[in-house]
């Protein structure tokens, strides 16, 4: 992950089919000693199969490879097959909560999951109990000028794929920059001014923290973790999510 992520061109190539130059690909699959009709036959075959895999998924993949065993071919899943997978597997309602890191957070609160500590929000007409909103660039760029609050990690609030992140390890007052994650530097007013989105942004505390141990997931869901654990668990939060 990089100090800063701002491509929003980037959620269309993730969301879709991989890029690939297939004649090159089709080389040196031809290389390895494949012939045209066996490759042929094995990608429409995959793309038939279970996993949907397309021409480019095989070539990204490098399924082609006379190493790989056929039965280890048919177990990749392409990304039509996962989305008829993520709809069949997930109650809709949650969607709404994923997508949304506010509530999000506050479900998982609620379950007695860890969460980091939230230090403030950056999102107008969005509201967290406790938590400072930063409605302004000014006072954005002052949270950013606290040394005491770093490390700090800021994510867009309906982001998703790592995408559009800032990681800050710490701030250089004598130089007032931002140290970031990759070493390079930044003013806060520029940071700041990466931070203005329409849907605005969560400050969180950038400390790794470590994952619950199994019993102790066990105890607020049971032996095996699903979001149906949750919903039966907090039906006040889950309600207003099924109106």
């Amino acid at each position: 992950m990089t100090a800063i992520i701002t491509e929003p061109q980037s959620y269309t190539s993730l969301s879709g089919l991989p890029r690939i130059d297939i004649p090159d690909n089709l080389n040196l699959a031809l290389a390895s000693g494949r012939s045209v009709a066996s490759l042929l036959w094995e990608i429409i075959s995959l793309w038939r199969g279970p996993g949907k895999l397309s021409p480019q998924e095989y070539f990204y993949y490098r399924l082609w490879d006379p190493c790989v065993p056929v039965a280890e071919k048919r177990r990749f899943v392409g990304k039509k097959a996962q989305n008829e997978m993520h709809l069949a597997c997930n109650n809709q309602y949650w969607y709404s909560a994923t997508a949304d890191k506010i509530p999000f957070h506050t479900i998982m609160m609620g379950a007695c999951l860890p969460v980091p500590d939230l230090i403030a929000i950056a999102a107008a007409g969005r509201s967290v109990p406790g938590i400072p909103n930063l409605v302004e660039h000014g006072s954005t760029a002052a949270l950013l000028r606290r040394p005491d609050l770093y490390p700090l990690f800021m994510k867009e609030v309906g982001g998703k794929y790592s995408l559009s992140v800032v990681s800050a390890d710490s701030y250089d007052a004598s130089r007032d920059e931002v140290v970031l994650l990759n070493g390079t530097r930044q003013s806060p007013n520029a940071v700041a001014a990466t931070l203005t989105s329409p849907g605005g942004y969560l400050c969180s505390d950038g400390c790794a923290r470590p994952l619950p141990s199994p019993s102790s997931l066990a105890r607020v869901c049971g032996q095996s973790v699903c979001w149906s654990c949750i919903v039966q668990a907090l039906p006040s939060f889950t309600e207003p999510l099924r109106r």
